[in-house]
């Protein structure tokens, strides 16, 4: 399976080994959780059940089902009170206290228990499986205590909350709100379960709770290695170290695996060959630089280990008695103890907690100009003048100084305090829930240093260039592009803004995305009239394509606007195809209500089915490209990208009024300037402009307004708008703006005309503000080193976390020398041209002339300035045509066969091509033939 099927399949529960990254993916609503349908595995689960039931029936014993639990399974409990057994256990490990793990957390833990019961071993019904399916499905979330569990008998305290939930018992949290689970299940049409003898002991004792945190934390904790390193390299940069401590050679001669690869990756970041690392003005760093792979390393060496004892519990049959469904054996034994677990966790977080003190180290250094070479005190980037009074980033390094020491404080191992409890029935416990937990907060604080250092090294970087001169390697120059986007260099001294990356806040947890000036931007689908906006003009496009020639009703429309002959005119048929248009832009297949959607009849359900879904799962969008030689190609992206390229639009263009649109709003262009955009912006509103004149326009157009446009609308303003009103922007985008006209825009007064590059398949990738100018990359791209692969040009999309995912180009980018994120467009490589803003393909519009039994020869190209917008075609008839009556056929020929905007507008004809004197195919003037 390719990583790219693998991050979007679904999670398939069958009893087979899952893995750390799977349910990871569930919990952050990456992928779904689906039971398996083989019969063979509902049969395996079953069987189990029946085995309990027939032991009741011959007067078998079994604990927690014809017994008490715990220190009580000597108490026989009478047959007639066997079925109240299950709700008794739940109703009193119903005292857990504290915070409620999150929505991630919790979307974990019922994986991980759905994953042990799988196995089979645990003599309980499919349909016990079946209803955390659901739970799942739904996002329905128990409200569980994080506190209560000593990690042996399992975690009976936070799982009590699991097992009432799915009763319809306690709380949950559902659509973003706290209800009562009946509540919730009532609303989501799922029955409560009533449970079985056993199941309430299955679904309680077991390690589910530390082994989803713990399956959390190591993902996080691998993060923490990667952001570390990179960060070492920026500070090694920063303070004029020497990177010969990271020589291949040196690491062969003590190769444990992490520190080799912690220093491969260090030799890569700072572009250093072996021969060429030495700095002979210092011949060693201090030991938080110098011996840093050591300490990264450390953390490295664990996650493997670490990772096989979490996917070990994570795949276990963990609570107790165990069934065998083949013999129907019981077998009573102590699976529940998280003792891998307890100390996967401890070891851990003492790692990670290394790694943080080795940061914070390193920030030291930076601040202090005794040992940062050169730097100024504290990083303070002020001028000479305006130094007394201004502290750089003083207060920083004394929060960082205080955030480690807490994490180093909370490395005692959890697991060395185990405490005899329940009447000494429990005499020995993990405490890995509490191991589980110290770790996660010990990454919480882990997320606060890195951040922090981020801002430091942003600062020490930019400093270091402004002493020393000289340019920066490659990959380090394209992080501190990132960071210079997202992170103000600090001058006067400042309280933490939303741009600053201290505010991230813990990484694990799903927060607002910040705007500009500390703004908090909600989740864009949170938004009801964007969802609206976002879905009118995704089916008025699909009813015109299902419907040439046809149109939808005009909007705005009302929410009992009716979907069939009354209102939209829709058949069965079309309804279902423009609800599953829906369902791929949303990507609603991965919620609940893609069931639903096709029998919806009214438009306003539409609107709230997809919000209902966006909240459970809306962490990727597609859009479509524009289908200009066959079906639209449809292109998924991570909302978070999106997101991430609307920042760092909002901090080059800077504070706006409002947002005036003439792009429709489901193609990606539109959704990121006019759906994510604004907000960050601070614009008080948005303005679909597409239906207004441009004279009109001229008279709505205010100071401090945004025109979000495409070169064929810019052209008309240029053309019909005597003068832009002061301190109006404009962007453009979908297709090359031509020069002149650039330059014609800016000259009738627009203050800016910032253009984009990029495409459906990638989003934006470069800008620019200037005609003719080179395009600068966006700050979450960058150059591979090899600008290519397999001939096709290539960049790589960065993500916060590290993560970077590799795009090929339809176009040849020429970079700048000595620029090394600017570049030149160099045409199309598959010679696409732009018409109207869509790409039409010359070579196939030849290939469809061609065809005609009269033509011998043609040409086919886009029309040269002046003479319009669309293709020209050169056409050579066959010997006795007629050019005067082959041009009709011509025309009703391409008309029957390619698009509107493929179809040529002008035609000349001539015995031979034209050509120039290396005999290469010349231009051409339209000259059509007299009719």
């Amino acid at each position: 399976m390719t990583a790219a099927a693998q991050h979007t399949a679904a999670v398939v529960f069958d009893g087979q080994p899952l893995d750390i990254e799977a349910i990871d993916a569930i919990a952050h609503g990456k992928r779904r959780a689906v039971l398996s349908t083989d019969q063979r595995f509902r049969e395996r689960i079953d069987a189990g059940a029946r085995a309990v039931l027939q032991l009741l029936a011959d007067d078998g014993v079994i604990y927690g089902v014809t017994t008490g639990y715990g220190e009580s399974c000597t108490v026989p409990v009478p047959p007639a009170q066997i079925a109240e057994l299950p709700h008794h256990l739940y109703a009193y490990h119903g005292v857990g206290l504290g915070r409620l793990l999150d929505a991630e957390e919790t979307r974990a833990v019922l994986a991980v228990r759905l994953a042990s019961l799988c196995q089979g071993m645990s003599g309980v019904r499919h349909a016990l499986l079946q209803q955390i399916e659901v739970f799942l499905r739904h996002d329905i979330l128990p409200c569980i205590p994080a506190e209560g569990s000593v990690g042996a008998s399992g975690d009976l305290t936070p799982l009590s909350y699991v097992a009432a939930a799915l009763c319809g018992e306690r709380d949950v949290l559902w659509r973003g709100r706290r209800m009562p689970a009946k509540e919730a299940l009532e609303q989501a049409g799922v029955e409560p379960l009533a449970l079985q003898p056993k199941e309430g002991l299955a679904i309680m004792n077991g390690t589910a709770v530390m082994t989803a945190l713990a399956c959390l934390a190591w993902q996080r904790a691998r993060r923490c290695s990667r952001i570390a390193t990179r960060l070492t390299a920026l500070n090694v940069f920063a303070t004029a170290g020497n990177p010969h401590h990271f020589d291949t050679l040196l690491f062969d001669a003590k190769p444990h695996p992490g520190p080799r690869a912690v220093a491969r990756w260090l030799r890569r970041d700072l572009a250093c060959a072996d021969a060429e690392g030495r700095n002979p003005a210092r011949l060693q760093d201090r030991y938080s630089l110098r011996c840093a792979p050591h300490v990264i390393g450390v953390l490295e060496d664990a996650l493997p280990f670490t990772r096989s004892l979490i996917e070990n519990e994570l795949n276990s049959a963990n609570d107790n008695p165990l069934i065998d469904p083949e013999s129907g054996r019981v077998l009573h034994g102590g699976h529940f103890y998280g003792g891998h677990v307890a100390f996967a966790m401890d070891s851990l977080k003492t790692a990670v907690a290394n790694v943080l003190d080795l940061l914070d180290r390193q920030l030291a250094l930076l601040v202090d100009s005794r040992f940062s070479h050169g730097l100024p005190d504290n990083l303070s980037a002020a001028p000479a003048d305006r130094s007394a009074i201004n502290h750089g980033l003083k207060a920083l390094q004394i929060a960082v100084s205080a955030w480690t020491a807490e994490a180093l404080k909370m490395t005692m191992p959890a697991s060395v305090f185990s405490r005899s409890t329940e009447c000494h029935n429990q005499d020995k416990v993990s405490m890995g829930t509490i191991a589980a937990r110290d770790c996660q907060r010990i990454l919480d604080l882990g997320d606060q240093v890195l951040a922090a250092l981020l801002i430091a090294a942003r600062q020490a970087v930019t400093l270091r260039l402004r002493v020393d001169g000289g340019t920066l390697p490659p990959v380090l120059s394209d992080t501190q592009a990132w960071l210079a986007a997202h992170i103000p260099l600090v001058v006067e001294d400042r309280a933490g803004s939303g741009s600053d990356a201290i505010d991230a806040g813990p990484a694990r947890r799903q927060r607002p995305q910040r705007a500009g000036g500390g703004r908090v931007t909600a989740a864009w689908h949170a938004d009801e009239a964007a969802v609206t906006r976002v879905l009118a003009d995704l089916i008025a496009d699909e009813i015109r394509r299902l419907r040439p020639g046809g149109s939808a009703p005009p909007p705005p429309w009302p929410a009992n606007m009716a979907l069939d002959e009354t209102g939209f005119g829709l058949d069965s048929l079309e309804r279902y195809t423009v609800a599953a248009a829906i369902a791929e832009m949303l990507q609603l297949h991965e919620s609940s209500v893609i069931d639903a959607l096709p029998a919806a009849r009214q438009f306003g359900q539409w609107c709230a089915l997809a919000a209902e879904g966006l909240a459970q799962a809306g962490t990727h969008l597609t859009f479509r490209t524009s289908g200009s030689t066959g079906t639209p190609k449809p292109c998924r992206h991570a909302l978070h990208t999106l997101e991430a390229e609307a920042d760092a639009l909002a901090d080059y263009i800077g504070p706006r009024r409002r947002v005036l649109l003439a792009v429709p709003l489901h193609h990606i262009y539109g959704f990121i300037f006019g759906v994510l955009l604004p907000s960050r912006l601070g614009a008080t509103g948005t303005e679909d402009i597409r239906q207004l004149s441009p004279l009109a326009l001229e008279g709505r157009l205010q100071a401090g307004d945004l025109i979000v446009s495409h070169p064929a609308h810019w052209a008309l303003v240029e053309r019909f708008c005597p003068r832009l009103p002061a301190d109006v922007v404009g962007i453009t985008s979908t297709a090359p703006c031509p020069d002149a006209l650039a330059d014609a825009l800016i000259a009738k007064g627009l203050a800016r005309l910032i253009q984009i590059y990029g495409s459906s398949e990638t989003a934006g990738v470069g800008w620019r503000d200037a005609a003719g100018a080179a395009f600068e990359l966006m700050p979450h791209w960058r150059r591979t080193g090899h600008d290519t692969h397999a001939g096709d040009p290539v960049l790589c999309q960065s993500s916060a976390d590290g993560t970077t995912v590799q795009a090929v180009l339809q176009d040849v980018l020429e970079w700048v020398p000595d620029r090394h994120r600017h570049f030149r467009l160099a045409g199309r490589r598959d010679e696409a041209v732009q018409v109207a803003g869509v790409n039409v393909f010359p070579a196939r519009v030849r290939a469809v002339l061609l065809e005609h039994p009269l033509v011998e020869a043609c040409a086919v190209r886009r029309m040269s300035a002046g003479e319009g917008e669309r293709l020209k075609a050169f056409i050579v008839p066959r010997a006795g045509a007629a050019a005067a009556a082959l041009l009709p056929e011509l025309e009703a020929w391409a008309r029957e066969r390619l698009s509107a905007l493929e179809c040529p507008r002008g035609w000349t004809f001539g015995d031979r091509l034209p050509v120039d004197e290396r005999g290469k195919l010349a231009d051409w003037s339209i000259a059509p033939p007299a009719r």
